[in-house]
C-alpha cells in the first residue's frame, strides 16, 4: 500500500524481473549526491533559463546529471572543527560543445554536509565554453 501504482512502459525507475514473477521497486535517495550543479543557458538580453538534463532522454529522471559526490573530508568523526580549502570538481562530456557551442552559460552550485545542511548557493559569472582553461 506504500508503493506507487504500477505504470508501463518500464524505465530506469520502474522495471520488472520476469523470473518467478517478482517485481522490484526502488526509490532514489535524494541525498546520494552531495554536490549539486544546475546549468543555465542565456536566452537573450541577459535572461537565463535552466537547462534540464533529463529532457534529453525519453524517461524523466533517468538521464545524465552533473551532480556528484565528494568523499568524507575528515576521517575521524570525533573531530568537530570547521574545514577550509578548495574543492575541485570536474564535469566532462563530449556533448558539451554540441549542446552549448558558443552559448553563454552560468552554473549554480550548492553542497550538503553529512548532517544534510545545505550550503549557501554560489553562481558563476556568465561564460562560454571557450573561456574555460584546461
Amino acid at each position: 500500500d506504500t508503493l506507487p501504482s504500477f505504470t508501463s512502459p518500464y524505465n530506469c525507475k520502474n522495471w520488472e524481473i520476469i523470473q518467478d514473477f517478482d517485481t522490484v521497486y526502488f526509490s532514489v535517495n535524494p541525498y546520494y549526491n552531495n554536490i549539486f550543479v544546475q546549468y543555465f543557458v542565456e536566452k537573450g538580453n541577459g535572461v537565463y533559463e535552466e537547462f534540464k538534463w533529463e529532457t534529453l532522454y525519453p524517461y524523466p529522471d533517468c538521464g545524465v546529471s552533473f551532480n556528484g559526490r565528494f568523499p568524507y573530508l575528515l576521517t575521524n568523526s570525533s573531530t568537530e572543527r570547521p574545514l577550509e580549502g578548495t574543492i575541485k570538481y570536474a564535469m566532462t562530456s563530449t556533448g558539451f560543445n554540441q549542446l552549448f557551442s558558443i552559448k553563454r552559460l552560468k552554473l549554480r552550485i550548492y553542497v550538503y554536509d553529512r548532517s544534510l545542511n545545505r550550503s549557501n548557493v554560489i553562481e558563476t559569472p556568465p561564460f562560454v565554453l571557450s573561456d574555460i582553461k584546461k
